[in-house]
C-alpha cells in the first residue's frame, strides 16, 4: 500500500509587483507534484480583472535541480498544460466587480503524466537539491493583494523510474512563412504544448502557427504535417471544460445614458486565455507506445509556417529516466 504526505511549503505569502524571486526548498522524499495557489483581489470598483491578468501576476514558475531548471513555465502555460493533461481542475472562484473581490487559481506542477502515479515522479533527493522558484511580474494590471500558497505531495514508498521535464522555448520568427525551432534531444518526447499570439477569429483566419511539421534528422516523422485548427482541437479534446466558461460574464450598465450594444442576441465571452494553445500528443493512451525517441539523434526540430511573425512559445514535455539523472540522493 502506497503512502502519501501533503506538506505546506509556503503559507499564504503576499508579494508585490517587482519583488525579487521567491525560492523554497522542496521535500526530500519521492515527489508526485507541487500545488501553487495564486490568489488576489480586484483592484478597483467596476474593473473586472481577466483570467490572463490574474495569471500574469507571476511571470514564471520553476523547479530547480542543483540550481538548473528542469521545469520552467509561465502560469498561463502551466494552466493550459494541466488542463490538457487533466492534472487538476482549476475551478475559478466566482468573480464580482466590487473592489477587493477575491479570485483564486490552483496551478499544479506535476512530475508525472498522472498525479499520484507510482511509475513516474521525482525521486528522493538531498536536502536543498530540489527547489521551487516563483518570479513576480514587474507590474500588475487590475489586480492587487496577491499571494501564493504552496503544498507538495510526496509518495513516500515510491521508487520512480522516470519523471517529466518541461521548459519553455520562446521565439519570434523574423518573417512570415516557414522557420525551424530546435527541440531538445536525448530523452523521450511525450508532447508539445504550443502557444501562438495570433489565432483565427471571426475577422481573420491568420495564425502564428498556421502549419507545423516534426522533423527528425531532416526527415518528417510522427506528425509530418498538421494545421492549427486540428492542433487546437486536440488541445481542447481533454480537460476542464468548465474553465472555458471562466470568462463568461454578464454586465449591466446602470448609467442614466449609455450607448446601446450593437449585438443584443445573447451573452458575451471575452477572449479566453486558452484560445491560443495547440497540442501535439505522443502519449494519447498514457503509455509509451507513441513516444518520440530522440536519443542518438543529431537533430529534432519543429518547422512552423507562420501567417504572422509574432511571439510563439513551445513547451516540450520530456520523460527522463531516473537512473540517468544527476540527482544527489540522501
Amino acid at each position: 500500500m502506497a503512502r502519501m504526505n501533503r506538506t505546506i511549503i509556503r503559507n499564504e505569502q503576499a508579494f508585490a509587483a517587482g519583488d525579487a524571486a521567491i525560492t523554497d526548498n522542496l521535500p526530500v522524499n519521492p515527489l508526485s507534484f507541487v500545488d501553487v495557489v495564486l490568489r488576489g483581489q480586484n483592484l478597483t470598483l467596476n474593473t473586472l480583472s481577466t483570467l490572463a491578468q490574474q495569471l500574469a501576476a507571476l511571470t514564471r514558475i520553476e523547479i530547480l535541480l542543483n540550481g538548473s531548471s528542469i521545469i520552467s513555465i509561465t502560469p498561463a502555460d502551466l494552466l493550459a498544460l494541466q488542463t490538457r493533461l487533466q492534472w487538476a481542475a482549476n475551478l475559478p472562484q466566482p468573480r464580482g466587480i466590487t473592489a477587493g473581490h477575491r479570485w483564486r487559481h490552483l496551478l499544479r506542477v506535476s512530475f508525472s503524466r498522472v498525479p499520484f502515479w507510482l511509475k513516474e515522479g521525482f525521486p528522493a533527493t538531498k536536502s536543498g537539491a530540489l527547489q521551487i522558484r516563483y518570479t513576480p511580474a514587474a507590474a500588475f494590471t487590475n489586480v492587487g493583494t496577491v499571494t501564493i500558497h504552496t503544498e507538495a505531495v510526496e509518495v513516500l514508498d515510491a521508487v520512480f523510474d522516470h519523471y517529466l521535464k518541461y521548459t519553455t522555448l520562446s521565439r519570434t520568427p523574423a518573417a512570415t512563412g516557414e522557420s525551424d525551432q530546435d527541440l531538445p534531444i536525448g530523452n523521450d518526447l511525450v508532447s508539445l504544448l504550443l502557444f501562438g499570439t495570433t489565432v483565427p477569429t471571426a475577422g481573420s483566419d491568420n495564425a502564428s502557427m498556421r502549419e507545423v511539421r516534426l522533423l527528425i534528422d531532416n526527415q518528417e516523422a510522427f506528425i509530418p504535417r498538421s494545421r492549427w485548427d486540428a492542433l487546437h482541437h486536440d488541445f481542447q479534446s481533454k480537460g476542464d471544460l468548465a474553465l472555458w466558461l471562466a470568462e463568461h460574464i454578464h454586465l449591466e450598465n446602470t448609467a442614466a445614458a449609455y450607448a446601446q450594444n450593437a449585438d443584443t442576441l445573447g451573452p458575451r465571452w471575452d477572449a479566453h486565455v486558452l484560445a491560443n494553445y495547440g497540442y501535439m500528443d505522443f502519449s494519447p493512451l498514457n503509455t509509451e507506445d507513441y513516444f518520440v525517441p530522440t536519443a542518438g539523434r543529431s537533430q529534432v526540430k519543429l518547422r512552423i509556417n507562420a501567417d504572422v511573425a509574432d511571439a510563439q512559445r513551445i513547451i516540450p514535455v520530456e520523460r527522463l529516466a531516473v537512473a540517468g539523472a544527476a540527482i544527489a540522493a540522501p
